[in-house]
C-alpha cells in the first residue's frame, strides 16, 4: 500500500496502485500521477467568480490560480466546451480576464472541474 496525499483536499489514503489516477476517498478529486504540465507556481484560492458566456452567467469558484491560468469548480451543469472563450470576472480580485477553458471533467453528480487559460486582461 502507497500512501497518497490528495493536491485538493489535502487528506491522506492509501492505494495499492497510484498509477490508475484513482479519486480521492474524501473529496473526489482524481490523483494526479502523469508529470505536471504546467510550469507555474500555483497558490490555492477558493473565491467566487463568473463565467460570462454570451450573455449568460454561470457561477464558479476558484480551486487555484497561476500567473497563466486558473483551476475552478462548478455546481451546475455547464454548457462549455474545451476550446470555447469566456470572460472571467473575480470582483474579490480585481480580475476581469478573457480566457480559454482547456478541460473540463465531471466529479459526480452536481459538481465539475475545469481548467481555464488567460488570454487578455480587460479593463474594468
Amino acid at each position: 500500500m502507497e500512501k497518497v496525499i490528495c493536491p485538493n483536499c489535502g487528506k491522506a489514503s492509501y492505494t495499492a496502485s497510484p498509477q490508475t489516477n484513482p479519486p480521492c476517498p474524501y473529496c473526489g478529486h482524481p490523483f494526479q500521477t502523469e508529470e505536471e504540465r504546467r510550469c507555474e507556481p500555483r497558490r490555492r484560492e477558493k473565491e467566487v467568480l463568473v463565467l460570462l458566456l454570451n450573455s449568460e452567467a454561470i457561477p464558479a469558484r476558484t480551486v487555484d490560480i497561476s500567473p497563466r491560468g486558473i483551476g475552478l469548480e462548478l455546481r451546475e451543469n455547464p454548457d462549455l466546451k474545451p476550446g470555447q472563450q469566456v470572460v472571467l470576472d473575480i470582483h474579490s480580485l480585481r480580475l476581469r480576464k478573457r480566457a480559454q477553458l482547456i478541460w473540463l471533467c465531471s466529479q459526480g453528480e452536481r459538481a465539475w472541474r475545469g481548467g481555464l487559460e488567460f488570454l487578455e486582461t480587460i479593463p474594468a
